[in-house]
């Protein structure tokens, strides 16, 4: 069996890709990361911060302060390459990093880092610069997934194909209405996160351990070397209320993995093969260890036992806030465990997704054929005779069942005009013109038919593209504008080294 290709795969013409064959596998031969690990370069942001801003409190001096912002640089140095592994030795990652500094700058000056903190503050403002990066990274890639099915919404907005309803074949719609449906739930998850980064961007910095300092420390200063547009005002709240944003931050991801999981859904019952609307690309399957001729969509399961798994730890995170007293408490470090799996769990859910649809075969003419089956211009007929044959709606709808009826116990699954005119001759109204039955014939003519706003026509899909490519690029602009807010104070940070 070569390394780079599974042994299930042999009958399949592309290779399976990387990425798929990782997110399938989950942790079955990988293990996680230690939870403060993904937290050290925050913790060592932190640290810089509280250098500059105990030397501008004149605890520390200016040779002081390139001493300890040099050796951070290092520590940052080694984790980076992978020479630091955190010793579970000194409990956590803030230990962790005053134990090196001591290493490399002896315990005096490395016991002055920690002046007019705590871990209270220390640990809420590391989650704070966490959460605030992966929002702004799950942003971005719904972002990119948005911009891919409003291109494919556009490519496929003639493509007719059923719409279901109850899982059941219920009108006749367009492959790019349905893709539009997607993009207004993905839209509504890009303003969440957008919500989320405003709320999440303020700085528990300096609240110490919950009471405040009596060390003048610039906690502005602080705020803006960390990116943060202010600071919390209450010092109790900023350590306090540690479950509430990481609680938020799961919902919206929760929100956004149950969307994604509806189209994972869609997309595995089209591409069933007695249904055969679409074909996932070969590189996006797993086959089968004892049926070589297995084409599995596993990456669509996974998709959906990730969102089900991450609504577990979300239950968890909302659980954690309000049975506790006013002030920090211990139940909190459990919040950052389940935050940081769920995040582990989602954060290639939606590339993954884009992957799938930007090497999704599309076969519009199986679509096209399966929507002139199972009656889907039924409500057209109903329409039909309540507008022209100035009967009520109700009556229209009355008239059609009877015509459903007398078709399927005519072992049919369209309807015969001899049947529509027979029935309605026998309740004396005028039968179908050759207009209607030229109407009633043609689907994209059935959608074109509905003028409404965010209907299936091609008017109404344009509009609706227009509005969409708007707002994407004001999500674009924003998520760019949040962006380039941290990194720009990650370099202002950064600079101090030179000083």
């Amino acid at each position: 069996m070569s390394s780079s290709k599974p042994f299930w795969s042999t009958h399949l013409k592309t290779s399976s890709a990387r990425e798929n064959v990782d997110f399938c596998a989950g942790r079955d031969v990988c293990s996680r990361p230690m939870a403060d690990a993904c937290l050290l370069p925050f913790d060592i942001w932190t640290n810089q911060v509280s250098v500059i801003a105990l030397t501008r409190a004149g605890v520390l001096n200016r040779e002081e302060q390139r001493s300890l912002l040099t050796a951070l640089k290092q520590i940052a140095a080694d984790f980076r390459s992978g020479q630091l592994i955190l010793n579970p030795a000194f409990e956590d990652v803030h230990m962790n990093i005053e134990v090196l500094l001591e290493g490399i700058i002896g315990q005096e000056l490395a016991g002055k880092i920690h002046t007019g903190r705590s871990r209270n503050d220390q640990s809420a403002t590391d989650l704070r610069l966490y959460m605030r990066e992966a929002a702004l990274d799950f942003q971005r890639e719904l972002i990119a997934l948005s911009a891919l099915l409003c291109d494919l919404a556009d490519q496929y907005k003639g493509t007719v194909c059923p719409g279901f309803s109850h899982g059941q074949p219920a009108m006749v719609t367009t492959f790019g209405h349905i893709l539009l449906n997607y993009l207004e739930a993905l839209a509504r998850d890009i303003d969440r996160l957008g919500y989320f980064f405003g709320q999440v961007n303020h700085s528990p910095l300096g609240a110490a351990a919950g009471f405040g300092t009596s060390w003048p420390l610039d906690r502005k200063l602080m705020a803006d070397l960390l990116g943060f547009a202010t600071v919390m005002e209450n010092s109790l709240d900023a350590v306090s209320s540690r479950w509430e944003l990481e609680s938020f931050l799961a919902f919206i991801i929760v929100t956004s993995m149950n969307h994604l999981s509806q189209m994972a859904n869609d997309l595995y019952f089209w591409s069933h093969p007695y249904i055969d609307f679409v074909t996932i690309d070969e590189s996006l399957v797993t086959g089968s260890s004892i049926m070589p001729q297995k084409k599995n969509p596993d990456i669509l399961e996974v998709l959906r036992a990730k969102t089900t798994q991450a609504g577990g730890y979300l239950h968890t995170l909302s659980g954690l806030g309000g049975k506790n007293l006013s002030g920090y408490n211990r139940d909190y470090q459990w919040a950052k465990y389940s935050l940081i799996d769920l995040i582990d769990e989602c954060q290639d859910a939606p590339s993954i997704m884009g992957k799938v649809f930007k090497t999704l075969t599309v076969k519009a003419g199986n679509m096209k054929a399966r929507a002139g089956e199972n009656f889907l211009n039924a409500v057209e007929i109903a329409d039909i005779l309540a507008k022209n044959r100035q009967i009520s709606f109700r009556e229209g709808y009355r008239l059609t069942g009877l015509m459903v009826k007398e078709c399927v116990e005519n072992n049919l699954t369209t309807f015969d005009l001899n049947i529509i005119n027979k029935i309605l001759t026998e309740q004396k109204i005028a039968e179908l013109t050759p207009d209607e039955e030229k109407l009633l014939g043609d689907p994209l003519s059935i959608i074109n038919n509905r003028s409404t706003i965010g209907a299936a026509s091609l008017p109404a899909i344009a509009e609706s593209l227009a509005a969409r490519r708007d707002r994407h690029q004001k999500h674009r602009d924003e998520h760019q504008q949040n962006r380039q807010q941290v990194d720009v104070a990650r370099q202002k940070t950064d600079n101090y080294q030179a000083r």
